[in-house]
């Protein structure tokens, strides 16, 4: 018989932020969305709980019983990443893990009678894993997932797990209150007319009997009642790491070699997980070996970087002491744990970037001063039938320039605009130097190398402060964008682009 493990965690989002900032967990804080006009409490934590103020109330109730509420708005990045690391938690005890939209995590236990023979025991390791983060957690074993999301909110008091027998989950259900189990308004008002307090009662009414009166969502509540219902959750799919590999032509064991050969994986890794904005926290090297063994270790820096220097470091002192039984035949990397990257974190990978970019463009015209204009060439496909022409070898650098001038010529403006990362409140005053072609100002300086518009902006009558404007977009010797407008007989520069 199959068996489920439901893990709750009530407060789900707040309990997070509480977890990182301790201030919130004495004063009474609630989870809002201000914004909207009809503002109401999504979660509210133990002191507000105490004050009367539930969820689903409307801030103007909320804000009536407490005036001075701390009001926390909802953060949709921070909820996913702390339902992904509850996830990574719950695959180490499981391989099929699912999550519902009640801050409900559940664990298909199929076919792990062997690696958790004592289901008293799993509940325990799941509190555990949970008391990393740390969070409030409550664990519940039934049948049926649905039977144990029931009474995982069964829970009352100082139990934090349920453990229902095998066989018995409609009895359990049985036994609980009609508050237990979340109902149509119009259900419940039904139950009450009848007298109806317990789910008992409710299991001995003529099956289909609130189906035929209240249609498909009796339904699924009769289900509920015995147990048997199966659309509870969706089963969550692990996320694959990032990974790069590469099967080398000639089996090697040097370390030069070796070295050199992460190194260019490294820096091609570094990409993939910069173009998520994430950093590595644990990297993964696996080597498969010419006597067909497998090499595999974990290298963990003391913070998670993006520098791949960093990284080739660690690999560095493990292959200076690591006596290899045989040549390597491929290797494999994979980042097996990421973290959010920092601003800095991404400037500097850029900076890395550029300073890269410019040792390659000096070392080429080092190339061309010693070897002559055609001794840096680089392929270019041909439109012609012929097959002995189809590559054609030009120089690189001009390839490079008219490659670059193609995609600008083919890509329209409104596609090619990043967003706006920050806009100057007032917006900053600039002068237009002619000669110099710059704009400047008592701080800072921008060399103009190209501009777009002018676009036309106005408003009159409409607007509280009528105004009349024409905006450029322009573009420095920096690779920098600026918005800039015409107003007031001067330049305003209103925000930068990223």
């Amino acid at each position: 018989m199959s068996r489920t493990a439901c893990l709750w965690l009530p407060q789900f989002e707040l309990n997070g932020r509480i977890a990182q900032a301790p201030e919130f967990s004495e004063a009474p804080a609630i989870i809002a969305d201000v914004s909207t006009l009809s503002a109401r409490v999504l979660e509210a934590s133990l002191p507000a709980l105490r004050l009367g103020i539930d969820s689903h109330m409307s801030m103007v109730t909320a804000r009536a019983l407490c005036p001075d509420l701390t009001v926390i708005p909802p953060n949709a990045t921070f909820r996913n990443e702390l339902k992904q690391r509850i996830l990574q938690l719950l695959y180490q005890l499981a391989p099929v893990v699912g999550h519902d939209q009640q801050d409900s995590f559940f664990l298909d236990l199929s076919g792990t009678e062997r690696i958790h023979p004592n289901e008293a025991q799993l509940a325990q390791q799941i509190h555990r894993r949970i008391a990393e983060i740390p969070l409030p957690a409550i664990v519940a074993i039934a049948d049926q997932p649905i039977s144990a999301w029931i009474a995982a909110r069964a829970c009352s008091g100082a139990t934090q797990t349920q453990i229902v027998p095998a066989g018995d989950d409609q009895a359990f259900i049985g036994k609980l209150p009609l508050a237990n189990l979340p109902m149509p308004e119009e259900i419940q008002r039904f139950c009450h007319v009848l007298g109806i307090a317990s789910l008992k009662e409710l299991q001995t009414l003529p099956h289909g009997a609130l189906c035929r009166r209240f249609g498909k969502l009796a339904d699924q509540l009769e289900r509920r009642i015995f147990g048997q219902a199966n659309d509870v959750f969706n089963i969550e799919i692990p996320p694959s790491p990032d990974q790069v590999s590469l099967d080398l032509d000639d089996p090697t064991s040097s370390l030069e070699v070796l070295l050199f050969l992460h190194k260019s994986l490294l820096d091609r890794l570094t990409c993939e997980v910069k173009n998520k904005r994430l950093v590595i926290a644990c990297l993964q090297l696996g080597w498969q070996l010419a006597d067909r063994t497998v090499v595999e270790r974990q290298f963990r820096p003391a913070q998670p970087t993006l520098s791949s220097r960093c990284l080739l470091d660690l690999l560095g002192l493990w292959f200076r002491q690591c006596d290899l039984p045989a040549e390597v035949l491929s290797i494999s990397l994979s980042a097996v744990e990421v973290g959010r990257a920092t601003a800095r974190q991404l400037a500097l990978f850029d900076r890395q970037q550029q300073v890269a970019e410019e040792a390659f463009d000096s070392a080429l015209a080092q190339l061309v001063a010693m070897f002559g204009e055609r001794s840096v060439v680089t392929p270019e496909l041909s439109d012609t039938f012929l097959p002995e022409q189809r590559i054609v070898w030009r120089d690189y650098r001009s390839a490079r320039l008219s490659t670059a001038q193609k995609i600008t010529a083919h890509t329209p403006v409104s596609q090619s605009l990043p967003p706006a990362i920050r806009l100057f409140d007032p917006p900053r005053k600039l002068t237009w130097d002619r000669k110099r072609k710059l704009f400047f100002d008592a701080d800072t300086s921008y060399h103009v190398r190209r501009t777009d518009g002018p676009f036309h902006l106005q408003g009159q009558w409409w607007h509280d402060t009528p105004f009349n404007r024409q905006y450029i977009l322009v573009h420095t010797d920096q690779d920098e964008l600026l918005l800039l407008f015409w107003e007031d007989k001067r330049w305003h520069l209103q925000g930068l682009f990223d």
